[in-house]
């Protein structure tokens, strides 16, 4: 839920131009109460360069019960203006990613089975690019993003030929801000995962919030899981957001919740505001008279 406050971490053409520079720092834990639950770490830093230009980098951490993956980006995007209050941003990232299937500490029911001879520890790394667009005209934005373009394949049984290929994804993003008596923002947000051979999985927020103080949001996800969060500005330039994520259903077992928490630091302005209200979140700028 890092996005509601920084967008750019779903799409590098998402970018905040006003922010010279900015960091977030989001831990997530999944699953509460299970063993093993699923967790991410995850640094993004960002800047943009005469409010056309974006430079920036991800470091993400998961890990899962013997699970665990390490994933590197460099994203750069280059902002074009149409006309008055229209842009079109185009963004590319390099990526490093690498899985690890670590067994050194699993339960083998059968320690002599030869499936299993010499793969205590499996690791493999990879090497991918994304690319996306953008489109904005006033506080509207339409993305569309690919993070991973090449289809890789990872062999994944040593005697049995075969490998495993990771499916194609493709991000749209929508949104827009609504303004009222040039103080609160209603924020609503659509988004879709596309993916090859796999169901797509969408999410819906409503994000509501009052100039640089706080914001508080609702979300619901097409696999029945539904969040809320609420944030606001510690300091001057200091962010904080927590969210929770819980799942609707009634299927007995099923994880009791999702907790997210993300600290975000932005070093200088740029010369630019929003119209009639600054905020967190991505939307075109005017310059100042």
């Amino acid at each position: 839920m890092q996005y509601l406050v920084n967008p750019s971490v779903l799409a590098p053409t998402l970018f905040d131009s006003r922010t010279h520079f900015s960091g977030f720092l989001t831990y997530r834990s999944e699953w509460t109460g299970f063993q093993g639950k699923p967790s991410v770490a995850l640094l993004d830093i960002s800047g943009s360069i005469k409010n056309k230009m974006y430079l920036g980098g991800e470091i993400r951490y998961q890990s899962a019960t013997v699970f665990r993956s390490f994933y590197l980006a460099l994203k750069y995007a280059y902002q074009i203006r149409i006309q008055d209050d229209q842009y079109l941003t185009l963004g590319i990232n390099g990526i490093f990613y690498q899985n690890i299937l670590d067994l050194s500490a699993a339960t083998i029911l059968d320690p002599n089975d030869p499936l299993l001879q010499g793969m205590e520890r499996i690791s493999q790394g990879k090497v991918n690019i994304g690319a996306g667009i953008s489109y904005r005209f006033k506080t509207f934005i339409l993305s569309f993003y690919a993070p991973m373009l090449l289809n890789n394949r990872s062999a994944y049984d040593p005697i049995v030929e075969g490998s495993l290929s990771l499916p194609q994804n493709m991000l749209v993003y929508l949104s827009n801000n609504f303004i009222i008596n040039r103080q609160w923002l209603l924020k609503p947000t659509f988004r879709v995962n596309i993916l090859t051979g796999i169901p797509s999985l969408f999410e819906l927020s409503l994000l509501a919030g009052k100039a640089d103080q706080f914001w508080f949001s609702a979300l619901y996800r097409s696999n029945m899981m539904m969040g809320l969060t609420v944030g606001g500005q510690l300091w001057k330039h200091l962010v904080i957001s927590y969210g929770y994520e819980f799942f609707t259903g009634n299927k007995p077992g099923v994880h009791t919740g999702t907790h997210e928490i993300t600290l975000g630091y932005k070093i200088g302005s740029s010369k630019v505001v929003t119209p009639q209200l600054r905020d967190y979140f991505s939307a075109p700028q005017i310059q100042t008279p």
